[in-house]
């Protein structure tokens, strides 16, 4: 997938994938490492970084237990989400539009 490709760009975390997704003019939704999109190589590295660090917190040993272990590391993450959300509306200068969603990123269930 090429940036022509897709009118818009979705980061979002899910387990098991990575961070960016694109939204292709079908509406298709399509998920692959950050540098296959052509994005400049350093934001590329952060947004999959940011999507390791959401990726650690899974739990393969019982899912219903993963996530953050504080409500201050949802909000470090939500907000490193929301810079890099900006970045990419910089480097696209207005020409996607960006969505940010985080609807998964929870604080870890203990019981």
């Amino acid at each position: 997938m090429t940036l022509t490709d897709a009118n818009i760009f979705r980061l979002s975390p899910e387990y098991a994938c990575f961070p960016l997704w694109s939204v292709g003019t079908d509406g298709g939704l399509k998920n692959a490492v950050a540098h296959s999109f052509g994005l400049p190589k350093n934001l590329a590295d952060e947004i999959e970084a940011w999507g390791d660090i959401f990726e650690s917190t899974y739990n393969s040993e019982y899912p219903p237990h993963s996530g953050f272990d504080s409500e201050g590391e949802v909000l470090n993450f939500k907000a490193r989400g929301e810079e890099l959300k900006q970045k990419l509306e910089q480097f696209f200068g207005g020409e996607r539009t960006i969505e940010f969603r985080v609807k998964n990123v929870t604080i870890r269930q203990m019981s």
